[in-house]
């Protein structure tokens, strides 16, 4: 009996010793993945906070960008705003001048050439022969002519 009870507690004993086994070979194999998992998780974050710091400089790189260019366009439009000198800042625009200015003194001396009366005498309607709107008819009366 000795032997059967030695027997039966042997195999009892490995029954147990199966299941024990078992239990931490699988809370080793949880821990092994757990340890990978928590490195997987890491990499992920790692990876995110570097493309996000990527980001974040492409937008600081782009709003200095903007910065500069809108301190320009403002000082170009505090440089409009000043009062300047007329003369020398001013870029001079001839409008037309080249051509108005030869127009004008062909035309003075083409009138110089047509106007033949003489400075002493006077205009048509102040002559003192009454010629013109001016005309003095003092016999005349406002009766019609027959």
């Amino acid at each position: 009996m000795d032997l059967l009870i030695s027997i039966g507690l042997l195999a009892v004993g490995g029954i147990i010793g199966f299941f024990v086994a078992r239990f931490m070979y699988v809370e080793q194999q949880d821990s092994t993945a757990g340890k990978a998992a928590v490195a997987d998780v890491k990499a992920v974050m790692t990876q995110q906070a570097e493309h996000h710091v990527f980001q974040t400089k492409q937008t600081l790189h782009s709003l200095q960008q903007q910065i500069e260019t809108l301190s320009e366009q403002i000082e170009a439009y505090e440089g409009q705003l000043q009062p300047q000198d007329e003369d020398s800042n001013l870029p001079k625009m001839t409008f037309f001048g080249e051509q108005a200015t030869a127009m004008l003194r062909n035309t003075h001396n083409i009138n110089k050439k047509n106007k033949k009366e003489p400075a002493d005498e006077q205009p048509r309607d102040f002559a003192s022969s009454s010629s013109g709107l001016f005309v003095d008819e003092k016999g005349r009366s406002n009766e019609p002519k027959p």
